[in-house]
Protein backbone atom coordinates (compact mmCIF):
# COMPACT_ATOMS: atom_id res chain seq x y z
CA UNK A 1 0.00 0.00 0.00
CA UNK A 2 1.10 3.44 -0.14
CA UNK A 3 0.09 7.13 0.49
CA UNK A 4 -0.31 10.19 -1.53
CA UNK A 5 0.46 13.37 -0.20
CA UNK A 6 -3.20 15.49 -0.24
CA UNK A 7 -2.60 19.42 0.30
CA UNK A 8 -3.59 20.50 2.87
CA UNK A 9 -7.33 22.32 2.88
CA UNK A 10 -5.66 25.84 3.08
CA UNK A 11 -3.10 24.89 0.79
CA UNK A 12 -3.21 26.77 -2.61
CA UNK A 13 -3.19 23.75 -4.57
CA UNK A 14 -6.42 22.19 -5.66
CA UNK A 15 -7.57 18.41 -4.97
CA UNK A 16 -8.24 16.95 -8.51
CA UNK A 17 -10.04 13.71 -8.63
CA UNK A 18 -7.14 11.81 -8.97
CA UNK A 19 -5.50 12.86 -6.00
CA UNK A 20 -8.70 12.23 -4.02
CA UNK A 21 -8.73 9.09 -5.44
CA UNK A 22 -5.02 8.09 -4.88
CA UNK A 23 -5.31 9.22 -1.10
CA UNK A 24 -8.13 6.53 -0.26
CA UNK A 25 -5.76 3.67 -1.29
CA UNK A 26 -7.14 3.35 -5.47
CA UNK A 27 -5.09 2.12 -8.09
CA UNK A 28 -4.21 3.40 -11.31
CA UNK A 29 -3.83 -0.36 -12.02
CA UNK A 30 -7.46 -1.11 -12.19
CA UNK A 31 -9.30 0.13 -15.08
CA UNK A 32 -12.07 2.38 -13.24
CA UNK A 33 -9.74 4.74 -12.04
CA UNK A 34 -9.25 6.52 -15.17
CA UNK A 35 -13.48 6.20 -15.15
CA UNK A 36 -14.02 7.32 -12.02
CA UNK A 37 -11.74 10.53 -12.39
CA UNK A 38 -13.40 11.48 -15.54
CA UNK A 39 -16.85 10.63 -13.76
CA UNK A 40 -16.24 12.84 -10.94
CA UNK A 41 -14.52 15.64 -12.90
CA UNK A 42 -18.23 15.69 -14.71
CA UNK A 43 -20.10 15.50 -11.84
CA UNK A 44 -18.06 18.63 -9.98
CA UNK A 45 -18.49 20.72 -13.58
CA UNK A 46 -22.03 20.04 -13.82
CA UNK A 47 -24.63 19.82 -11.04
CA UNK A 48 -27.14 17.91 -13.00
CA UNK A 49 -24.78 15.09 -13.71
CA UNK A 50 -25.66 14.06 -10.29
CA UNK A 51 -29.37 13.04 -10.71
CA UNK A 52 -28.46 11.14 -13.81
CA UNK A 53 -25.60 8.93 -13.11
CA UNK A 54 -26.43 5.39 -14.02
CA UNK A 55 -28.85 6.55 -16.75
CA UNK A 56 -26.75 9.03 -18.55
CA UNK A 57 -23.11 9.53 -16.78
CA UNK A 58 -22.20 5.78 -17.10
CA UNK A 59 -23.15 5.68 -20.65
CA UNK A 60 -21.44 8.83 -21.35
CA UNK A 61 -18.72 7.52 -19.84
CA UNK A 62 -18.92 4.33 -21.79
CA UNK A 63 -18.96 6.40 -25.07
CA UNK A 64 -15.93 8.47 -24.33
CA UNK A 65 -13.88 5.32 -23.46
CA UNK A 66 -15.25 3.02 -26.36
CA UNK A 67 -16.60 0.59 -23.90
CA UNK A 68 -19.88 -0.48 -22.66
CA UNK A 69 -21.62 1.13 -19.95
CA UNK A 70 -22.02 -2.23 -18.30
CA UNK A 71 -18.16 -2.51 -18.37
CA UNK A 72 -17.78 0.85 -16.78
CA UNK A 73 -19.87 -0.02 -14.06
CA UNK A 74 -18.54 -3.11 -13.69
CA UNK A 75 -15.08 -1.63 -13.23
CA UNK A 76 -16.16 0.87 -11.26
CA UNK A 77 -17.52 -1.20 -8.37
CA UNK A 78 -13.73 -3.39 -8.63
CA UNK A 79 -12.51 0.14 -8.19
CA UNK A 80 -14.61 0.84 -5.04
CA UNK A 81 -14.25 -2.56 -3.47
CA UNK A 82 -10.17 -2.25 -3.66
CA UNK A 83 -10.11 0.90 -1.81
CA UNK A 84 -12.87 -1.01 0.66
CA UNK A 85 -10.78 -3.49 1.27
CA UNK A 86 -7.27 -2.59 1.31
CA UNK A 87 -7.25 1.09 1.00
CA UNK A 88 -7.53 3.89 4.23
CA UNK A 89 -11.02 3.98 5.51
CA UNK A 90 -10.57 6.80 8.03
CA UNK A 91 -9.81 8.83 4.39
CA UNK A 92 -12.82 7.44 3.15
CA UNK A 93 -14.78 8.03 6.46
CA UNK A 94 -13.73 12.03 6.11
CA UNK A 95 -14.33 12.12 2.50
CA UNK A 96 -17.94 10.66 2.95
CA UNK A 97 -18.26 13.16 6.22
CA UNK A 98 -19.61 9.94 8.34
CA UNK A 99 -19.02 6.65 9.14
CA UNK A 100 -19.44 4.28 6.37
CA UNK A 101 -20.71 1.10 7.69
CA UNK A 102 -20.52 -1.06 3.89
CA UNK A 103 -18.46 0.01 0.31
CA UNK A 104 -20.43 3.00 -0.63
CA UNK A 105 -22.65 2.05 -4.31
CA UNK A 106 -21.24 3.48 -7.64
CA UNK A 107 -23.94 6.64 -7.71
CA UNK A 108 -22.94 7.46 -3.87
CA UNK A 109 -18.64 6.93 -4.52
CA UNK A 110 -19.06 9.40 -7.78
CA UNK A 111 -21.37 12.21 -5.28
CA UNK A 112 -19.47 11.36 -2.59
CA UNK A 113 -15.94 12.32 -4.25
CA UNK A 114 -17.00 14.81 -6.18
CA UNK A 115 -18.76 17.23 -3.09
CA UNK A 116 -15.83 16.67 -1.31
CA UNK A 117 -13.52 18.57 -4.24
CA UNK A 118 -16.31 20.97 -4.29
CA UNK A 119 -16.12 21.61 -1.01
CA UNK A 120 -12.78 21.85 -0.70
CA UNK A 121 -11.60 24.12 -4.14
Amino acid sequence: MFYVYLPDKQGGIPITADRLLRSIGASVRYTGFDYAVYMIEQVVDSQESIRLITKRLCPETARHFGVKPHSVEHALRTLISACWTHGDRDEMNEIAGRPLIQAPSNAEFIVMMAAYIKGMN
